[in-house]
């Protein structure tokens, strides 16, 4: 009789019909994308509109320096001096958009 009883079964798992297609970890990486995506547009508009181009020209848009003073008619110290104080801004009204400043 032993000899004749088959063992269990094997049954190959397969993801698309034993596993899940939800990605937790996924999902909330995209969550906090879009979170972080939303503060820092409010942190953005927040600045004045000087200080808001020369961060979007250089950090978003990566122009250098004497590109942003060649865009918005201002010497390249003046950029440079604006975007040290656009940056400083940014990160106030970041705090604050967030909740903790």
């Amino acid at each position: 009789m032993r000899q004749n009883r088959r063992g269990p079964e094997e049954v190959a798992f397969e993801d698309d019909v034993h596993g899940s297609t939800h990605d937790p970890a996924n999902a909330n990486a995209v969550a906090w994308h879009e979170v972080k995506s939303e503060l820092l547009r409010q942190g953005l508009k927040r600045l004045s509109p000087e200080h808001r181009e020369v961060i979007v020209l250089h950090e978003i848009e990566g122009l250098a320096y004497r590109e942003i003073a060649g865009v918005t008619g201002v010497p390249m110290g003046t950029v440079m001096s604006r975007l040290t104080r656009a940056r400083g801004k940014l990160q106030a009204e970041l705090l604050t958009v967030a909740g903790k400043g």
